[in-house]
């Protein structure tokens, strides 16, 4: 997973998650002028080869919302994050939030659920 931090005006106030055949992408406004934006990439993927560019364009094809366009800005930061998806045998609970069996959640390095 693919992480970047965009300047300038946010893209929409809410969360906006997308699903295509290249990937998943997500866009989070942090505050009125900083959104924070995943793409989903492959494991034989660097950050060399996600030029600012190439970001933009696979932020645009997969968050396409109609009359609601990617407002790009200069990116001051990309990173990534290793990330791949579980397969709980059993039910889960947390709390609040219970998961079922086969639910399929997002395991990050030390193996925390987010």
């Amino acid at each position: 997973m693919a992480g970047a931090v965009g300047a300038g005006a946010a893209s929409a106030e809410r969360v906006v998650l997308g699903i295509h055949e290249r990937g998943c992408a997500a866009h989070l406004a942090r505050t009125p002028t900083i959104t924070r934006y995943y793409l989903q990439m492959s494991l034989t993927e660097t950050k060399e080869d996600w030029s600012d560019e190439h970001v933009w364009h696979e932020l645009r094809t997969r968050l396409a919302v109609p009359d609601s366009p990617v407002a790009e800005g200069p990116l001051v930061e990309k990173r990534l994050r290793g990330m791949h998806n579980c397969l709980w045998p059993r039910p889960r609970r947390g709390g609040e939030i219970a998961v079922e069996s086969g639910a399929i959640s997002r395991c990050g390095r030390l193996g925390g659920v987010e």
